[in-house]
């Protein structure tokens, strides 16, 4: 968790830097910078970066196939208590140290809207701009799965 947030504190921190110097920048790093000015310079309306448990709920009883549900806590606590989806419904599990190594970044779709679930939605909203910056449509769920458990939204234990 240290990790991430000390990574995206420097990326926020330096990304001034990173555009002044980015006629230096190969062209995978100029993509990388073009995704970072883009999120960072549009309105949120125009890309959600976090959903609530009703509007979650909602999305899987009508959208579930256009969705991936991407768990990243540990696996120990994935198994024990997990958001009880339909089938047809793709929910994976890939703990946040693992999720942004190349093997599993290329096993995700880019044509799907990824809901990021963690303990309380604190991980996964510092992931999303991450994400959104390799070319994922990466949303957090607010609250994560201990507010999804407190609201009694369906389960599998």
């Amino acid at each position: 968790m240290k990790k991430v947030s000390i990574t995206l504190l420097l990326l926020i921190a330096l990304y001034p830097v990173f555009i002044a110097a980015a006629s230096a920048w190969t062209e995978q790093e100029r993509l990388i910078i073009d995704k970072a000015n883009w999120f960072f310079n549009t309105s949120p309306k125009d890309k959600p970066r976090s959903i609530v448990n009703t509007g979650l709920q909602e999305r899987l009883e009508n959208e579930g196939d256009k969705l991936l549900l991407l768990d990243v806590r540990n696996v120990r606590d994935f198994k024990d208590k997990r958001i009880k989806v339909r089938k047809g419904i793709t929910m994976v599990n890939i703990p946040q140290k693992d999720l942004f190594a190349d093997e599993k970044l290329k096993s995700m779709p880019k044509d799907k809207d990824i809901i990021l679930i963690c303990y309380t939605g604190g991980i996964s909203s510092q992931m999303v701009p991450l994400l959104y910056m390799l070319g994922y449509r990466a949303i957090a769920l607010s609250g994560g799965i201990e507010e999804w458990d407190v609201q009694g939204l369906p389960l599998e234990k």
